[in-house]
């Protein structure tokens, strides 16, 4: 986590970064949580909104399945989804409770085409 937060640190330091970034599948703990939220305070900056894309477990096991086939990817059984989708539950899950809390988190229906997904996103981020 340390090392991470410094890379990110210096990403947002520069200056591409000043007209805004996308944190895509981070945090993914509250220790990292806690790490983003004092970097962004020590820079001036701040969250504008916590995307969560969502889908029934059937649904994403399925995908995963499909892009198994279709890639080949070893990572995409059954087993190792089963066990990605525990630490999900138990690590990432409970950040989310924080967004809402702190009324930045926005969840967004995961179903349908990527091109109808990607537009519910740019709708949220746009608001």
């Amino acid at each position: 986590d340390e090392i991470l937060i410094e890379i990110i640190e210096e990403h947002l330091k520069d200056p591409n970064s000043q007209q805004g970034y996308i944190l895509d599948g981070y945090p993914r703990n509250l220790q990292q949580v806690n790490d983003l939220n004092d970097l962004l305070k020590k820079l001036d900056q701040n969250i504008n909104v916590a995307i969560s894309i969502t889908a029934e477990k059937e649904e994403l096991i399925n995908r995963l399945i499909k892009r198994k086939k279709e890639s080949g990817r070893s990572d995409d059984d059954v087993k190792i989804i089963s066990k990605r989708q525990d630490v999900y539950w138990n690590q990432t899950a409970p950040i989310l409770d924080h967004f809402r809390e702190v009324n930045l988190l926005k969840e967004i229906n995961g179903l349908g085409s990527i091109e109808e997904v990607t537009q519910r996103i740019i709708k949220v981020i746009n608001l």
